[in-house]
Formats: C-alpha cells, sequence, structure tokens
C-alpha cells in the first residue's frame, strides 16, 4: 500500500471527533491506544488491506517508548493540571498533547509501512483481540 499520511491520518481525525466519547473510554478502561484503534476501523472501511493481532502488536512496539516515557506521563499532568489552570491554558496544553499525537501517527506510518498486509479478518477485531475485546464490545455512536 502506498501510505498517504495526510490521508489517512485526515479520516482518522475527522472519525475520532465523531466517536470521541467511546475512543476515550476505551483508552482510559483497558489502555488502548486511540490512533490504532482509528487506524484499525480506516484499513477496514477504506481499504482491502487487513494486518493480524502479531502486527498490531509490532505497531504497538514501534510506539510504546514514546508513548509509554512522553504521552501517557503528560496526559496524566494535563488531566491532574485542568483544576488548576485557565481554560486558556489548558487549551495549550491540550495543543501540546496533540502534537505529541501527531508525532505518535509518524512513527505508526513509518512502522506500517514496513508491514506486509496479507492477514485475514477484520482489523478492528484483530486489534481488539490484543486487549480481549471483540467489534461487538464497541457501540459507535
Amino acid at each position: 500500500m502506498v501510505w498517504k499520511h495526510d490521508e489517512v491520518w485526515s479520516w482518522c481525525d475527522q472519525f475520532y471527533f465523531q466517536q470521541q466519547s467511546v475512543c476515550l473510554k476505551l483508552q482510559d478502561s483497558v489502555g488502548l491506544n486511540v490512533n490504532l484503534l482509528l487506524l484499525a476501523q480506516y484499513l477496514d472501511t477504506n481499504t482491502g488491506l487487513c494486518l493480524s493481532p502479531q502486527q498490531f502488536q509490532i505497531l504497538i512496539d514501534s510506539i510504546s517508548s514514546w508513548e509509554n516515557k512522553i504521552v501517557s506521563p503528560y496526559r496524566k499532568l494535563r488531566k491532574l493540571a485542568k483544576s488548576m489552570v485557565n481554560e486558556a491554558e489548558y487549551h495549550k496544553m491540550l495543543d501540546l498533547e496533540l502534537t505529541m499525537e501527531r508525532k505518535t501517527q509518524k512513527l505508526l506510518s513509518h512502522a506500517f509501512s514496513n508491514l506486509e498486509t496479507n492477514a485475514t479478518g477484520s482489523n478492528l477485531s484483530n486489534f481488539l483481540s490484543i486487549y480481549s475485546l471483540s467489534a461487538s464490545d464497541i457501540s459507535w455512536n
């Protein structure tokens, strides 16, 4: 697949804003990576490509250091600070977190470009299986 980074993540952004509450609930409850959830949904909706659970794990591994050392601690800090900063300051914190998420997307794009996409089934199901979830556990709005 020729990876069209901007096209893929633009679609994911639009889908996220429609499904934000579902995505954040999964992120908070099981530690699911929202960018990968969105990517799985994008692949199912817009391509005939399929990744195996093992390939999704490779993608998780490709971002784990960045996510665990930078993004997740910052997200926790932002949530703690919410009641202690004014609205403008909080929005600056959100903007910085969004910048971090964009870097995550670039890391995922690079890792994805090295994968062969020859698995079968549903990307969403294959990704969710890593968290012992199934597609029926998600109620998209």
